[in-house]
């Protein structure tokens, strides 16, 4: 059975709170999935922060994501250290499925072929490639022996589109395509259970 998570939103320090969830899961390091929304770029816009921007009040929230499984134990452990880190969850939301929208642009047949079977046989089972809008290879013989950064290019390949999937699957592969520098990534948005808003 597929893991069910959450999207977790905490009033207090940022650095308390990751610290927090690190000792207290640092004995299951591998087993438990959570992932801190500013380290990760993923868009965190809650319902409560809408109504406190309106209202001029700007405390620190800090978004996380984690599984389901872990809320109620995590409250608790919150629980017994709130009178001396003031860390509070203010929200806690269910996440239905995340999505990403990316563009590629490749100026080298290597690095577009390299890229483009990232993205398309790397990519984990549980995220799908909902659009692809993939241009023909241009090819200016021209070009040939200009440089990486010149304006004009022997070779360019220019992909858009939008990943969907399990969130742990697609925040993480988001990660692998954030540490490619011909793709450009817009922020992971969380779609949410019983939310037809979002």
């Amino acid at each position: 059975m597929a893991k069910q998570y959450v999207e977790i939103v905490a009033q207090g320090s940022f650095k308390l709170l990751k610290g927090f969830l690190c000792g207290l899961y640092l004995d299951r390091w591998d087993a438990i999935d959570f992932f801190f929304n500013r380290d990760l770029n993923i868009k965190a816009r809650s319902l409560l922060e809408q109504i406190r921007d309106r209202i001029g009040i700007k405390p620190e929230l800090v978004h996380f994501i984690i599984e389901e499984s872990q809320v109620e134990g995590l409250k608790q452990a919150l629980a017994k250290v709130e009178p001396w880190l003031h860390l509070q969850i203010c929200e806690v939301r269910t996440i239905h499925q995340a999505s990403l929208n990316f563009t590629l642009s490749a100026y080298t047949e290597q690095d577009g072929t390299r890229l483009l079977n990232l993205l398309k046989a790397e990519r984990p089972e549980s995220v799908e490639l909902l659009t692809c809008e993939e241009g023909e290879p241009e090819r200016r013989q021209d070009a040939k022996g200009v440089e990486v950064y010149a304006p004009l290019h022997e070779y360019e390949l220019h992909v858009k589109g939008t990943l969907r999937g399990e969130p742990a699957a697609l925040i993480r592969y988001g990660w692998k395509l954030m540490h490619e520098s011909l793709f450009t990534l817009e922020e992971i948005e969380l779609e949410y259970e019983n939310d037809s808003d979002e």
